[in-house]
């Protein structure tokens, strides 16, 4: 049982048989109520993920430092450093990219300040390089944040492309923030992947996939 279409790719590749693998997405814990979506100015991007490398963070600060010099922005990092000599790192980054002032962090959020944050998110931005499915683009979505994201295993199964979201063409920094300038100049295509991510979200309950899994262990 994997959660994703690329999980499962990736082990038929290590050889295991494909009527051997069945897909159960991954639910969302729904909070006791889900905020509504709210327009800021300036307009909030976030980064929700482990401070790694392979989740994409410093990649996530050179998309900060590309949209900072438009002023139309302010940013923020959920996620706790996983070693300290990479937290330096990411630190050291912020400070040379001049963001000390630009983004708000946060370790450890509570499942409703989490939720609180996304709903106030303009564009939440996924560079990661490989997921099992991307659980937290769907969190984003709940609430009608549209994702920009890398199209990598897992995110391209997680993100529908131009309904709730947007896959670059290309994995950099670059291609994510001209994708986050053209939204922020297109309300109509905004407004759209808006509503496409509630509905897309919609889809995947906890309760959803528990059922999925105890009728598949029942069989």
């Amino acid at each position: 049982m994997v959660g994703s279409n690329s999980a499962k790719e990736d082990l038929i590749k290590f050889g295991i048989k494909d009527k051997n693998i069945t897909i159960v997405p991954h639910g969302i814990i729904l909070p006791k109520k889900v905020p509504d979506h709210k327009m800021t100015n300036p307009k909030v991007i976030t980064y929700f993920g482990p401070l790694t490398a392979d989740k994409g963070i410093i990649d996530a600060l050179n998309v900060f430092r590309l949209l900072n010099t438009s002023g139309k922005y302010s940013f923020c990092v959920i996620g706790r450093p996983e070693t300290d000599a990479y937290y330096k790192k990411v630190m050291d980054t912020v400070k040379q990219f001049g963001l000390e002032d630009k983004i708000k962090f946060w370790r450890r959020p509570t499942d409703k300040e989490k939720f609180e944050i996304l709903s106030k998110t303009y564009i939440f931005i996924n560079p990661s390089i490989r997921e099992g499915w991307g659980l937290v683009n769907m969190e984003a979505n709940l609430v009608g944040t549209p994702v920009v994201a890398y199209p990598s295993p897992g995110l391209v199964d997680s993100v529908q492309n131009g309904v709730s979201g947007i896959l670059t063409k290309t994995s950099t920094p670059e291609a994510i923030a001209k994708e986050i300038e053209r939204l922020s100049e297109d309300n109509a295509t905004y407004n759209r992947l808006s509503d496409g991510a509630k509905k897309w979200a919609s889809k995947f309950t906890w309760s959803k996939s528990r059922k999925l899994s105890l009728d598949l262990i029942h069989v």
